[in-house]
């Protein structure tokens, strides 16, 4: 490898690694000569479009600025088809980004750049399905295809991606507990081998698909990974989790890198909150120990004077924290595990005997039903 490509290629690997400045640098350096090759010019234009990318500003750039007719190597070709793919992709022009990609591939596989290649087929697969042009069943196979090649070559990025992909793919079907089982593959992946951006985007979707499966300890759990720096691709999917385990909106012209996959994640969460139910009313009679529906039929039983009684008539009262509930039900124990296990197990019976009515935020338990007492 030269020094100038040896150059070209660190640029690049600061760009994915978060170290935007190396890339600058290596941009301004290329402006400082006085009269630069016409390769030197085309290498300086591939690095300042992917900067402009990353800042989400690749909308404003003019593909047919890169020209691949003049780069001097299959390699420079394919970096050339990669970055028009990625500004066509940002302007949700989703077919043609799609035969970009797929130009780069071929570009890379013709100098034995594996990853290279497999990343374009990747990409051009992303460009399908953001452009809904392909269906599940399809972009499952493709992935798995795409995910075989990166096993056998042990390339563990484009690993992560595809499983990443899958995942999401079973989120859209509801299928949560199916995609939780994808993603929690590939944030081990991502978490080794990076890039930062992914594995934090992982952690996200990780974090949406607890909140489908009523795990908001755990959704929490995997916010939390996420540091307070992070790449600007993953403010918005982070911003609209956020939202959803709050029942709040977002102002999305704050954001300046809105991926059309996660902004139909949030578009679906505003028109659940739009269509949301009025809370369901029951009646318990305590004499009775009957619990009614809106209906007049039973629903369950719950005695009094038992702990489901008691826990059921402390969310009636209104939200309320675990630690509390927990010291108020049970004084005379002094393990916190021992309690916290006999908490779990009562809201469980209590659920198996009414049905899914209890919610937490992250901090406090609540009924999203209102009863009633007779």
């Amino acid at each position: 490898m030269s020094a100038k490509q040896n150059k070209y290629d660190t640029a690049i690997r600061g760009l994915l690694e978060g170290a935007s400045q190396i890339a600058a640098e290596y941009s301004r350096d290329i402006r400082d000569i006085q009269s630069p090759q016409l390769d030197n010019v085309l290498e300086q234009k591939l690095v300042t479009f992917r900067l402009a990318m990353k800042i989400g500003n690749g909308r404003f750039l003019n593909e047919q600025d890169i020209n691949p007719n003049l780069a001097t190597s299959s390699f420079m070709k394919g970096e050339c088809y990669f970055v028009r793919g990625s500004i066509l992709l940002q302007k949700k022009s989703f077919g043609d980004a799609s035969y970009n990609f797929e130009a780069a591939a071929k570009e890379y596989e013709a100098c034995d750049k594996t990853a290279n290649s497999l990343l374009c087929q990747f990409n051009s697969l992303i460009a399908l399905i953001n452009g809904g042009l392909v269906k599940a069943p399809k972009a499952i196979f493709l992935c798995n295809r795409i995910l075989a090649q990166a096993e056998q070559k042990n390339i563990y990025i484009i690993q992560g991606l595809a499983l990443r992909q899958k995942s999401y793919i079973y989120f859209q079907q509801k299928s949560y507990l199916a995609s939780l089982a994808e993603i929690e593959k590939a944030i081990s992946l991502f978490e080794v081998h990076g890039p930062a951006s992914d594995y934090h985007l992982s952690l996200v979707h990780a974090a949406d698909c607890c909140f489908d499966l009523k795990d908001l300890n755990r959704a929490h759990m995997f916010l939390d990974y996420i540091p307070t720096e992070h790449d600007n691709r993953v403010e918005f999917p982070l911003a609209y989790v956020r939202a959803r385990i709050s029942n709040s909106t977002l102002d999305t012209q704050l954001f300046a890198d809105i991926n059309p996959h996660w902004l139909h994640r949030y578009e679906n969460h505003i028109h659940a909150m739009q269509i949301a139910p009025e809370k369901e009313q029951l009646r318990w009679s305590q004499r009775s120990s009957v619990v009614l529906d809106q209906k007049g039929k039973i629903r369950g039983r719950i005695k009094a004077s038992s702990l489901e009684g008691v826990l059921l008539r402390q969310l009636i009262k209104g939200p309320v924290s675990k630690d509390l509930l927990c010291e108020s039900l049970w004084p005379e124990f002094s393990s916190a595990r021992s309690v916290d296990d006999r908490f779990f197990r009562l809201k469980a019976r209590l659920e198996h005997k009414l049905g899914d009515i209890i919610d937490f935020d992250g901090c406090q338990y609540s009924l999203n039903c209102s009863i009633k007492i007779l």
